[in-house]
């Protein structure tokens, strides 16, 4: 009996020096000249191939491996998402089979998505849901500002909600119009009518966010926080990137700045909001330049403050890095929202964001002008959340 224990104990020894059977879920952070995976977890893994292994490539979004390929290890490259099979021993990974999803058919196919998206699609902020008729109104954000638009639900529809950890699409969870509610941030793709009024929907993702804008007032680069004075209120919001944080920046422009109209927005002076500079040059109600003008001006090099849509501008802007922003720059954030009010988890981050500010304040006070009413989603003589502010503009991460 003795000699028996003591051989399973010598098994089971041998097991563990040759490493313990693993499935590991990463993203390839070096093909050569070793592979290097780093797990979903953190942990950034050598791995070797064993004798026989294999390396399968599936198509992006597939749920088995009937259409995979089989490819070599030369085709694995830096980005690549992969599903590794073998044996773990601590850093060191023996894999037996990998299956590979390429980042750039993930690119590939993330751009196509979003083009469809953009095409037959809308979004922006839900304001009421009747669950007599199944529809949706959505409060959408366009070059003539927020306007209403349809969106009429089936039980064909397939309605995601974003999870609470992630801003993935692929992360989403299921769900039902039951559960949407006013608030939230709603994207919706279908059969859209000609003047994207409404939409007979076929998939639906939404969730709740948050968004605010301010100046940085300090930056930690060691754990990818920043410290932004709110505009509205002036006080201290701290904000946390992740590494699912996408950051954009607006391009420099030079001496285009106040000259054009487009420099702090009215009542932002330098050190944030209520400080001095008041209107620039050729906002509305501000005094004339000679190239900005009122409500009806040319603005940004011609654009008049309501011809413009924020939402497609900031989409379409190049990707930056939490290296790029600095203190002093003024910043849009779309967040999660947390149990506390003043500290914000980052979807989208904008860096250099004065100018679009600016165009959105020109617009909402040319909108007030038209209309002899307070400009839609301004609050405190800023702008801010709601229906026509912010939140409508910066709340919806992107289709990934």
């Amino acid at each position: 009996m003795q000699l028996t224990y003591r051989l399973l104990l010598l098994f089971v020894l041998s097991l563990a020096a040759f490493g313990q059977q693993a499935r590991v879920l990463g993203t390839v952070q070096s093909a050569v000249p070793t592979l290097q995976v780093k797990t979903d977890q953190g942990q950034v893994l050598e791995v070797a191939l064993a004798e026989k292994a294999t390396i399968r490539k599936v198509a992006p979004g597939a749920k088995d491996l009937s259409g995979a390929q089989t490819v070599s290890v030369d085709d694995l490259a830096s980005g690549d998402r992969v599903l590794l099979r073998g044996a773990l021993n601590g850093a060191a990974f023996s894999a037996e089979s990998i299956i590979l999803m390429s980042s750039r058919e993930i690119a590939q196919k993330n751009q196509a998505e979003t083009a469809e998206w953009t095409k037959r699609g809308i979004s922006g902020l839900v304001d009421k849901v009747d669950a007599a008729t199944n529809e949706i109104t959505v409060i959408v954000r366009g070059p003539e500002g927020p306007k209403p638009a349809k969106v009429t639900v089936s039980e064909k529809t397939d309605i995601k909600r974003y999870a609470k950890d992630s801003v993935k699409y692929s992360s989403a969870q299921p769900s039902k119009l039951a559960e949407v509610k006013k608030g939230d941030q709603l994207r919706a793709m279908g059969v859209k009518s000609e003047d994207g009024a409404t939409v007979a929907a076929e998939r639906i993702i939404y969730g709740t966010f948050k968004s605010a804008a301010g100046v940085i007032t300090a930056i930690n680069a060691e754990t990818k926080e920043v410290t932004v004075k709110d505009w509205q209120n002036e006080k201290p919001v701290f904000i946390q990137l992740s590494a699912e944080t996408t950051v954009k920046k607006m391009p420099a422009m030079g001496g285009m700045g106040m000259g054009m109209g487009m420099g702090r927005p009215p009542g932002m002076g330098p050190g944030g909001p209520g400080g001095p500079g008041g209107p620039p040059p050729g906002a509305a109600g501000g005094a004339g330049s000679g190239r900005g003008g009122g409500p009806g001006g040319p603005g940004m090099g011609g654009m008049r403050p309501g011809g413009f849509d924020p939402t497609q501008m900031i989409e379409r802007l190049p990707v930056a890095s939490f290296a790029d922003l600095a203190v002093g720059d003024t910043i849009m954030i779309a967040s999660t929202p947390t149990d506390k009010p003043d500290r914000l988890v980052a979807i989208t981050v904008v860096g250099g964001a004065e100018r679009i500010l600016t165009m959105l304040t020109m617009q909402a006070q040319a909108g007030a002008g038209a209309t002899g009413g307070p400009p839609g989603g301004m609050r405190g003589g800023g702008m801010g959340g709601g229906m026509g502010g912010l939140d409508a503009i910066m709340g919806m991460p992107g289709i990934q």
